[in-house]
């Protein structure tokens, strides 16, 4: 997510050497959590400290277009995730409810899922669970479309957590310095120490995890059983990573993203 009220959409078809400025956003509130739908390339969803959802429809060098507002009942934060059909989109706020919307008809479904603490990730896997990880270690579930969440479970507590996009693997960083990857079952698949306590994740599909350090200015790829496959220093911190078709996109405060080649680590663009 940005960092002020002005964000700048990348050009997603450009050459990743060449990336290209093809639009701004711009939102008199900070923005805190953004998403693209997984079903159309064009629609960005938005979250500003008014507690105020946006959808976007960005199309090339047009002007983007609000095509529906959003008011969370509850809180100014949270995480946003689409549901895998691109038609729901859900919002977990820090009063530890859900709340899902069609956003055809902008009808909402809240849920309250546990007791306040803040949420470090949601994500919605290609089963329709809403899966959200709160900072007490607490793992919460709600299925879209049926009343009353799952029951919750729990591991030890987070600093930083992130879901696969098919919602069967959960990267999580551990206050003291422990790195953990567990199955949707929460059966702990691997460990290792982890160099800092200011992390984002990314993934990319469910065999590779990309961990950007704040603190220490690196990036770290890691394979399927924990393996180190390249770290390099970015000499300004990360605030956002992303992985997509092999290549890692990383954002920061006032600076065009870095883009990584996810094989080699080879740096494409600097800020």
């Amino acid at each position: 997510p940005a960092q002020t009220g002005t964000r700048q959409a990348k050009a997603g078809r450009s050459v990743p050497r060449r990336p290209a400025l093809l639009m701004r956003l711009t939102d008199r509130h900070r923005i805190t959590a953004a998403t693209w739908n997984p079903a159309a390339a064009d629609l960005l969803a938005t979250l500003s400290t008014d507690g105020r959802i946006s959808i976007w429809r960005m199309v090339d060098e047009q002007e983007p277009h609000e095509i529906r507002s959003l008011r969370l009942p509850y809180g100014r934060s949270g995480r946003l995730a689409w549901l895998p059909a691109g038609r729901q989109l859900a919002c977990a706020t820090e009063d530890g409810s859900v709340s899902v919307w069609d956003i055809s008809s902008g009808a909402r479904r809240t849920a309250t899922l546990g007791d306040e603490v803040a949420c470090l990730s949601l994500s919605a896997g290609t089963d329709d669970v809403l899966r959200a990880v709160y900072q007490d270690g607490s793992v919460r579930r709600l299925v879209a479309g049926r009343p009353g969440p799952l029951r919750a479970r729990r591991i030890t507590p987070v600093i930083a957590a992130a879901w696969s996009a098919t919602g069967h693997r959960l990267v999580a960083a551990l206050d003291g310095g422990v790195l953990e990857v567990r199955d949707d079952a929460l059966d702990l698949q691997w460990g290792r120490e982890t160099p800092g306590d200011a992390l984002a994740f990314a993934w990319h599909g469910d065999a590779e995890i990309v961990l950007a350090d704040r603190a220490a200015k690196q990036l770290i790829a890691l394979d399927a059983h924990g393996r180190a496959l390249w770290e390099i220093n970015l000499g300004t911190p990360p605030t956002s990573v992303a992985a997509a078709d092999g290549v890692v996109a990383v954002g920061g405060c006032n600076f065009r993203p870095h883009l990584v080649d996810l094989r080699t680590g080879a740096p494409l663009t600097g800020p």
